[in-house]
């Protein structure tokens, strides 16, 4: 074996309301090296120069980046869409490939699941504003350490929150992961656990992700597109005039389709 031979890595970016940050992950030692910008929201002015420092610090080069893995949201529209636009131009220029990973699902990275001993509901949510939450619901198996999706990403009226909690609560455990500042009111009346989340960072991507590259589940750049969700928030003067109201995206917890 060629000891000089230099290490591999993926690259991860997000961008949030507050800050942005991206990690490389060496796909031989499995060691992170992550930046984090300073807070400042110029989204589109970070992500690059914060690459340049996380491959100066492993003394590394772009040639050596196999896959590029980007927070594809939901959340806030600029930070998504530049996040996706910049992991394309880069994956574009390097003929590599790349993988987006939603927000709800990379919250999940934050959970410690050391010592659960029963199959958990894991509800993963993030502040949506006008009163609404981006919501999914996830199962952890600790006999097997592996998780499943129940409930894919969609958008929620916040009052539903509690009625969502206690449909789950009547089977299993239940853990919040995320947002949970915004709803802490609800919380405290449940039998609930909490993981709170401020800002998702660049390597909770990779929990997710690196399995899928390695089974060479990465595609190519074009495909990448950020998952909005909000994609129509008003009704039309007709609709309205019919009686309907609020956002049309957001489902209420009863409707079909939201509880199985």
């Amino acid at each position: 074996m060629n000891s000089d031979k230099k290490p591999n890595y993926l690259v991860a970016m997000t961008s949030g309301s507050q800050q942005s940050s991206v990690a490389l992950y060496n796909l031989q030692t499995k060691l992170i090296v992550q930046k984090i910008s300073d807070g400042d929201r110029k989204h589109a002015d970070q992500l690059l120069p914060l690459l340049d420092e996380c491959l100066s610090e492993v003394c590394a080069t772009p040639d050596q980046l196999l896959g590029l893995v980007a927070n594809q949201g939901p959340g806030g529209f600029t930070g998504v869409r530049v996040t996706c636009s910049v992991v394309q131009g880069v994956a574009f220029g390097l003929h590599q490939k790349v993988y987006g990973v939603d927000a709800l699902q990379a919250q999940l990275s934050k959970v410690n699941t050391q010592g659960w001993s029963q199959q958990t509901t894991v509800i993963s949510l993030l502040d949506a504003r006008m009163n609404e939450l981006y919501i999914a619901v996830y199962s952890f198996d600790p006999q097997n350490d592996q998780w499943t999706t129940q409930k894919s990403p969609f958008l929620m009226p916040m009052v539903d929150l509690s009625n969502c909690l206690q449909h789950y609560l009547e089977t299993q455990a239940v853990h919040i992961v995320g947002h949970t500042q915004i709803v802490q009111e609800v919380l405290d009346d449940l039998n609930v656990t909490l993981t709170p989340v401020e800002e998702l960072e660049a390597q909770d991507l990779f929990l997710f992700s690196l399995p899928v590259f390695e089974q060479g589940g990465f595609y190519e750049p074009h495909y990448l597109i950020p998952l909005y969700i909000r994609d129509k928030i008003a009704f039309t003067t007709q609709e309205r005039s019919s009686g309907m109201g609020g956002n049309p995206k957001a489902r209420p917890w009863c409707a079909s389709g939201v509880i199985e």
